[in-house]
């Protein structure tokens, strides 16, 4: 398991912040609870159609993941707190993935997210916030995906993109263009994995695993982990920053395995950033990957994310071969 007490844990890695309490409201991430340009290896399955949905409702057969763990065991090393930080940047063993589902946002709109309709594909959601396509800023093409909020009144706002999740173990990525650092009060989400107790009302989410951005004592912006159902954050032994004015790369590994066998690996740009394992059990089945941005309180206040070539692949695709 990663999480330890509290008692005696070195607090460059574990502190518990965010208790679990009653859901705020709808659509607030304080609640308890990517299109992908394509490299000319890429393997496209079957299932999927030219408006990025995919056929199957989804669901990946188990043999299609040929590596469940997201992560070789052989040649690591780990630190105290159990959380895996070696700094690899290699494929893994699915050198060439098939790319389930991709949004480029070429197409001028948001309508990749939204194929499949919103309780088996995806869609958005905002509180307070507004997500929209830009040609401000563009990863691979003429157009990204821009998610602003103004956390002048200190209230959990949101701006986001979501897509359900596959069935067994997956790789969920994305391009990240922050155009200034801003520093959080307390929460700060960009990319989060939660559930819908009921897969056609939005409202009835609860939130399971974000990744938080940080700026510890004004400086670099960083990357860390929270887990809702234990209250814990996870941070790297050696945290990377988070470059400001260019275009960086997140990506996960996620497999979901109740009740305890809960695993998510998270790159920073094709290194290695936190190996997670032994995460709990979710309330509900229905799972989805949310990305875009939210807090209670940032500062300068008002914040604007831009996201472009999200995609869900077998297989690590990592930021280099044009992706």
């Amino acid at each position: 398991m990663l999480f330890l007490p509290l008692s005696g844990c070195d607090s460059n890695i574990l502190l518990g912040a965010r208790p679990i309490v009653e859901m705020p409201d709808a659509y607030s991430d304080g609640a308890t609870t990517s299109d992908r340009t394509m490299t000319d290896g890429s393997v496209f399955d079957s299932s999927v159609i030219s408006d990025g949905s995919i056929s199957d409702n989804s669901v990946i057969p188990d043999a299609a993941i040929s590596d469940t763990n997201g992560i070789s065991d052989s040649g690591r090393t780990k630190d105290a707190s159990g959380v895996t930080d070696v700094g690899g940047s290699d494929r893994g063993a699915d050198a060439v993935p098939t790319i389930l589902w991709w949004a480029d946002h070429e197409n001028g709109d948001l309508s990749a997210w939204h194929a499949g309709g919103a309780a088996s594909g995806g869609g958005e959601y905002q509180s307070a916030g507004q997500t929209e396509v830009s040609r401000e800023h563009a990863h691979g093409g003429g157009y990204a995906a821009k998610l602003t909020i103004d956390t002048t009144d200190r209230a959990d706002h949101t701006a986001r993109l979501y897509r359900r999740t596959v069935n067994g173990g997956a790789y969920y990525s994305a391009w990240f263009f922050f155009s200034q650092a801003h520093t959080p009060d307390e929460w700060w989400s960009i990319f989060l994995f939660r559930v819908q107790r009921d897969p056609n009302d939005v409202e009835s989410f609860v939130n399971l695993w974000d990744i938080n951005v940080e700026r510890p004592a004004g400086g670099n912006m960083t990357y860390s982990f929270f887990d809702h159902l234990t209250g814990l954050y996870a941070r790297p032994s050696t945290p990377m920053p988070i470059p400001v004015g260019q275009w960086t790369h997140l990506e996960a590994f996620f497999n979901y395995v109740p009740p305890d066998a809960t695993r998510i690996t998270i790159w920073q740009d094709g290194l290695l950033l936190l190996d997670i394992a032994g995460l709990g059990q979710a309330p509900s089945p229905y799972f989805y990957w949310s990305l875009g941005n939210g807090s209670n309180g940032l500062l300068p206040r008002v914040s604007s994310i831009y996201v472009d070539d999200a995609a869900i692949a077998t297989g690590r695709l990592g930021p280099g071969g044009g992706g």
